[in-house]
């Protein structure tokens, strides 16, 4: 078979983006009933699924499916497909509902596959059961922000991409942005697709080599622009902090020994704290210049100008308190920040919830040792009960609008960098988060949050006129 479906009771996510499935039913029997093709290059399947036989047959409530394909572009002979199930068993005190899409596709003991995200601890997937999704935001209490798990059962990556391609010419790419797990193990001949959702989508291409499918995939979905020409000439761009004396110092070293420098990526431009959170030190989240741990900025920004070398800082979608010492004669972003420009806790995802006179929902701490008992916050809190801290809401075009003007006031204009990495240091958003475009949910949106992130980036460049020698690293 190659569809099949099953009831999803619930799916855990631990802090490192491992999932757990838990299933109570699943349907592998499948039927072909009927293929038609449709006007437009359109085939569609229909059949039903089925978790056992009887008398032949496969039981009345069994689910259904539909597998559509389309010929989107000529040219590459790209199809677009769409797995829809549907239906199931249901009845007093058991709902086994398909909820959960999967899909298969034949391989073979040759054929190598290669992508889903970034840094795996081997080359091909072979052999893995890879899971597309992003760590959660817990993380950043622990100091296991993106954090991978190399075991052949249980593959995590930081980077999500739902796309791979294949040693035999393959490309698949899906549309979905809900955590998707890829099973490269569990068959030498078969490879599987499962989703938490009734719909799956995505594109499907065949290449004669695993770079032709690879060039079909890229002229579909675009191709990453060149980095501007300084960071070509000079050297290497190296990471450092510690203040204006030790950054000086790293470079001086450099320098004596002759290694080539094109760029320097400041991480602690915004101030230094030491947070047993993280694990060791760190800088605040508030991304403003911080002139008392950075005396002479501008100084030290001519001086590196001099030699060819452009500056680079860190930048996070958190924003969170800082002291009251530090927001003397300087902005304070978390405390400019509407309530609504970050990213929210659903009520009925915290233990105690309730709602203020006028309806208003009243979210809590995020206490992970005291059991969510805490201060009420009207943001998800991504630190501990000793620290506040609130991520954007990539989905409101108001908090979208002021964060790039921050970041062409504060990092372009007034700190003169050259480029920044924009990081998401916990991973993904929360789980049971809730956003202002409503129809994006903690899980729905948890992979896609990224792309979003990397979008307002690319926007503040563009609409900064920095485009030709600007730009951001996605992390």
């Amino acid at each position: 078979n190659f569809v099949g479906a099953a009831s999803l009771t619930s799916i855990d996510i631990q802090t490192s983006g491992t999932m757990t499935e838990h299933f109570g039913m699943i349907y592998k029997i499948q039927t072909v009933d009927s293929i038609q093709r449709g006007p437009a290059h359109v085939i569609t399947m229909c059949g039903r699924l089925g978790h056992t036989i009887v008398d032949g047959e496969l039981p009345e409530d069994s689910p259904s499916y539909t597998l559509e394909f389309k010929l989107v572009n000529e040219s590459t002979r790209a199809l677009k497909f769409t797995l829809r199930v549907e239906g199931g068993r249901v009845a007093e005190g058991y709902d086994n509902t398909a909820n959960s899409a999967h899909l298969f596709g034949r391989t073979s003991d040759e054929e190598s596959f290669f992508g889903l995200g970034a840094r795996f601890s081997k080359p091909s997937l072979k052999g893995l059961e890879v899971q597309v999704c992003h760590p959660s935001c817990d993380d950043a209490v622990a100091g296991g922000g993106n954090q991978h798990c190399y075991s052949p059962k249980n593959t995590t990556n930081s980077c999500t991409v739902p796309h791979f391609v294949s040693s035999a010419g393959v490309s698949l790419h899906l549309h979905n942005v809900e955590p998707t797990i890829f099973d490269f193990i569990s068959s030498n001949a078969w490879y599987s697709i499962r989703a938490p959702c009734s719909v799956l989508s995505g594109t499907l291409l065949s290449g004669s080599s695993l770079l032709h499918a690879l060039e079909l995939h890229t002229g579909l979905r675009g191709r990453t622009r060149p980095l501007p020409k300084w960071t070509q000439r000079n050297g290497i761009l190296a990471g450092m902090q510690g203040g204006t004396h030790a950054v000086r110092n790293f470079c001086r070293i450099l320098f004596a020994h002759r290694c080539p420098l094109a760029g320097v990526l400041i991480r602690d431009w915004t101030g230094y704290k030491s947070s047993a959170n993280f694990g060791g030190n760190s800088g605040w989240y508030n991304h403003v210049l911080e002139r008392e741990h950075y005396t002479g900025w501008q100084a030290l920004m001519d001086s590196l100008e001099r030699r060819g070398v452009s500056v680079g800082l860190y930048l996070t979608p958190y924003l969170e308190e800082i002291p009251m010492h530090l927001r003397s004669g300087r902005r304070y972003l978390y405390g400019e920040a509407k309530a609504d420009y970050f990213v929210k806790k659903r009520a009925d995802a915290v233990a105690g919830a309730a709602k203020t006179s006028d309806g208003a929902e009243v979210l809590f701490n995020n206490d992970y040792e005291g059991g969510g008992r805490g201060e009420s916050l009207a943001m998800y809190n991504h630190f501990r009960k000793d620290a506040k801290c609130g991520m954007l809401d990539p989905t409101n075009p108001s908090a979208i609008s002021w964060f790039k003007q921050s970041v062409k006031e504060e990092l372009l204009d007034y700190s003169t960098a050259s480029f920044w990495l924009a990081s998401l240091p916990g991973g993904g958003p929360p789980m049971d988060g809730t956003y202002a475009a409503d129809s994006n949910d903690g899980l729905s949106f948890h992979n896609s949050y990224g792309e979003r992130w990397a979008e307002a980036n690319r926007d503040a460049i563009r609409e900064a006129g920095r485009d030709g020698d600007g730009f951001f690293i996605a992390d």
